[in-house]
Formats: structure tokens, sequence, C-alpha cells
């Protein structure tokens, strides 16, 4: 990468007119000073496309921009002005997906069960880290330190695939109590957390 370059977002729906709209002008102005601006493609689709590469065509594939935004993020001289991206819903993700399949991509249907795919890769880590536009490692840390401060003692310490078919989840559909507790060894139970849930 030059010292004298911009990278800029190219993401989806309101924030993507800004690019239309904006970026010539950037480009115009930055430009009388030698800087050069580069666009990186970190829009749903885009992220779709990069993430499921084994059956497109070598003009269909590309390189996973996020990622590398991440890593650029991470060195001094990066200059990257980052628009904001969507967090997608599911009719969005199903919509997006079929459009591109529409247009001849080879990719795969959104799961109907998300659980059922690889926590290490593929859909899941695709849909799950979409909305993390530069995917700064940073973030995540101070998540860390701010749970060891508030008393929380591990912060899954053997990762994601430990947590696979030992986790539960439940939808609650009125007003209920609810608390956490946490099994310890030798075998006792700790009140942890009680609050009143207040679901619509």
């Amino acid at each position: 990468m030059s010292d004298l370059e911009i990278v800029w977002t190219k993401v989806d729906e309101a924030p993507g007119l800004a690019t239309f709209s904006l970026l010539p002008i950037v480009e115009a102005f930055v430009g009388t000073a030698g800087v050069k601006m580069r666009l990186k493609d970190i829009s749903l689709t885009g992220r779709i496309i990069a993430n499921f590469p084994d059956k497109l065509t070598p003009a269909q594939k590309i390189n996973d921009e996020l990622a590398e935004l991440g890593k650029l993020a991470m060195r001094p001289e990066a200059n990257i002005i980052k628009l904001p991206n969507i967090s997608a819903s599911i009719p969005q993700l199903k919509a997006a997906i079929k459009e591109l399949q529409g247009k001849g991509y080879d990719v795969p249907n959104y799961p109907d069960v998300i659980e059922s795919v690889c926590v290490t890769g593929g859909m899941s880590v695709t849909i799950k880290s979409h909305h993390n536009g530069g995917g700064r490692p940073g973030s995540a840390l101070r998540r860390i330190n701010y749970s060891r401060s508030s008393g929380f003692s591990e912060i899954c310490p053997r990762g994601m695939a430990a947590m696979v078919g030992r986790s539960c989840s439940r939808s609650l559909t009125k007003a209920t109590w609810s608390r956490w507790l946490l099994s310890a060894k030798p075998p006792s139970t700790t009140l942890w957390r009680s609050w009143e849930s207040g679901c619509q």
C-alpha cells in the first residue's frame, strides 16, 4: 500500500448511495494532492461471494476484502473511510443469495438451522461477522477485559467448538423471571444474576 492512498468501503443500501454521490467528489479533491482512492467491497453480496468460492468461476471469485481490511486496520499507514454496512436479517440474506443464484453464482442456500453449519467457517461465520465491518480484533479484546472486570472469571476458554451441542436457548412469549446458575466443582450452584424480563 502506498503512503498516499485511502481505502473506501463499498457497502449496501443507503450508505451505498454515498459511494455513488460522494466518492467522485472525494477522488477529485484528494487527487489534486496525489492521493489515490481504492474501493474495497464489504457489501453483503460481496461477503457471500468471497466466502463461498468453491463452485464459482474464476471471473466470479473475489477476495475476502473484509479480512484484508482487518489486517490493514492494524497497520500505522492505514487510511480507511468505512461506511456503515448492514446487519443482514434472514430475509435480506435469503434475498441476496437468491439474487446471486439468479445471476449464475453457485452459492449455497441459507441453512434452515444455522447450528447445522460448521462454527469455524461457512455460512454461519459469514452471517455472524457481516456487520463487523473492518474486523478489528481490538473491539473483541475490549469486551473481554470489560467482562473480566465485571466479575466474569472465564471467557469461553475452549472456544466455540467446545460449546456446540451443549448450549440451549429459549424464546419467551411473556414477561417472566429468569436467573443464571453457575455450576462449579465440587458440585454446587450459585445464583449469578437475576432479573425480570419484559418480553413483548
